[in-house]
């Protein structure tokens, strides 16, 4: 009787510390700064291919592979920048915009349905309320920048 008494606590201390250990810790929140802008990389739930990563880049230079209900951000100097998303091995999505200092801009990967069995990957820039509200709900996975 002890033994499965033993047995059933030692299951059960052994359970809370994995449950424990698969949550991510909360991200230190960035702080804005009068030179440089905040960017949110925001990875929506798809429809399709949930399995799989979008891989985000940021003029050129990989930042973060997301799954569905991921984000991460970064620090951007003010300029021109050449944002890309990859998913899959379909043809990456891309586009540029102006990025100033002191501001914060979301930018999403998502799936649209356009027709029947058929749907459309997006690369967009998303409101502030949008954004806010995604990162508040998603899980945060640190970016991967180049040294």
């Amino acid at each position: 009787m002890r033994i499965r008494i033993y047995g059933f606590l030692l299951f059960i201390c052994i359970g809370l510390t994995g449950c424990s250990s698969i949550f991510n810790a909360s991200p230190k929140t960035p702080t804005l700064s009068g030179d440089q802008a905040i960017v949110y990389l925001l990875r929506t739930p798809v429809i399709t291919g949930q399995l799989f990563s979008t891989t985000f880049k940021i003029d050129g230079a990989s930042v973060a592979a997301l799954h569905d209900k991921e984000y991460t951000w970064v620090y951007l100097a003010p300029g021109e920048h050449h944002f890309s998303a990859r998913f899959k091995e379909e043809q990456g999505l891309n586009f540029s915009s102006p990025i100033l200092a002191g501001k914060t801009y979301y930018i999403e990967f998502g799936q649209e349905i356009i027709g029947k069995n058929r749907v459309r990957n997006l690369l967009r820039m998303l409101p502030p309320h949008d954004g806010e509200r995604w990162v508040a709900e998603f899980d945060y996975e640190g970016a991967d920048l180049p040294e």
